[in-house]
């Protein structure tokens, strides 16, 4: 069957048929407004349900839509529905139940996967075309050679790096990572080749110098330093890490001599006299070792002999050294093969005595 472009429906209002150009019934439906006969209509809807009358009230409704008039009346009534604050409603209420349905969802998640799968191959095949490729590159070599994609490529980096979660999860890799034995190695190497150079040493102090003297970091420090120092836990662990190294001789012995070097200790005024004594009787035998630069058993004499002999001079002052038994410092000494001598600074009055006592001892030990 054929339609023309002008066919209408059957005018009876029950068949839904298209009639010939030029008539307004189908034969035998022209009895509008009388009852039919239950044979007629029946043969009616036989007739309407058969699929090359289907097929063709279909096509002939196509060219009716399709109709410039048929069209922009269309559109009018559409937009006066869609005005319409109910039918937006009732359109959102029914698109909500539709969507909430669990078939709906179920296979809205599928055809999202399949999109997705569908163009993630579709984009490596375009991706590893060589022409696609060359360009890629060559656009990326532009966009990276200006300074403001740098500029801006730095600050969102510096944004991303500093959220918490980006932090956490960097922190955690890197750890896993730095875990690793061949990390570690490969890491140990390339760091003892760097420190090896002397340019970086200088570079790394000179850096460390300027942070180190700004105002705010010092502060910082300090006060950091101050919590630090004031736990509890913390004086205790001291106290006990302290107590354990002034009780290695040699610990002490270095810390010592280092306090005296930094006090810069010079002989005082009766030290001075004494040595005076020393090198008018024997030049070149005694040395001034009173600025700690010489230790026995912990204890510093004031002179020592430098010429093979284990002999030492001890000068003890009238004020700093009032109450102290001498013999008790020759003990200490002695435990250390030296023989000491002892001097108090009253005894300095009579010079011609001292001298004697000295060559005394300096002969006879």
């Amino acid at each position: 069957m054929i339609l023309h472009r002008r066919a209408k429906l059957c005018e009876c209002g029950i068949c839904g048929l298209y009639v010939k150009p030029g008539r307004r019934f189908i034969r035998g439906h022209a009895m509008k407004g009388k009852n039919h006969k239950k044979e007629t209509v029946q043969k009616m809807k036989e007739d309407r349900n058969k699929p090359e009358v289907r097929l063709a009230n279909s096509k002939a409704q196509k060219i009716a839509q399709n109709r410039p008039e048929v069209r922009e009346k269309t559109l009018r009534s559409l937009k006066t529905t869609n005005a319409k604050t109910e039918i937006k409603e009732k359109r959102s209420r029914s698109a909500k139940i539709a969507q909430n349905r669990p078939e709906t969802k179920l296979k809205h998640t599928q055809n999202k996967l399949k999109t997705k799968v569908q163009r993630s191959q579709s984009a490596k095949i375009a991706m590893n075309r060589p022409e696609v490729k060359a360009k890629k590159a060559e656009s990326i070599k532009i966009y990276w050679s200006k300074s403001e994609s740098k500029i801006k490529a730095s600050e969102i980096q510096k944004v991303a790096q500093n959220r918490p979660e980006v932090k956490a999860k960097s922190s955690l890799s890197a750890k896993i990572v730095c875990a690793k034995p061949e990390v570690k190695e490969k890491k140990s190497k390339s760091l003892k080749i760097t420190n090896a150079k002397l340019e970086v040493r200088e570079k790394r102090s000179r850096s460390q110098k300027i942070v180190q003297n700004k105002p705010e970091v010092r502060e910082k420090r300090s006060k950091s330093l101050k919590i630090a120092m004031n736990k509890p836990e913390t004086k205790i662990k001291k106290s006990v890490t302290q107590k354990k190294n002034w009780g290695d001789p040699e610990y002490k012995k270095n810390q010592l001599i280092a306090v005296g070097k930094g006090l810069g200790l010079r002989p005082n005024k009766p030290e001075t006299i004494l040595d005076k004594l020393l090198i008018e009787l024997y030049p070149g035998e005694y040395k001034y070792t009173g600025d700690y630069s010489f230790l026995i058993g912990g204890k510093n004499p004031d002179f020592v002999n430098i010429n093979g002999q284990k002999k030492c001079i001890e000068l003890f002052g009238d004020y700093w050294h009032k109450g102290q038994n001498p013999e008790d410092r020759k003990k200490i000494f002695a435990e250390y093969g030296w023989d000491c001598l002892v001097i108090w600074e009253h005894e300095l009055e009579d010079v011609e005595q001292v001298k004697l006592r000295i060559q005394s001892f300096h002969i006879g030990g």
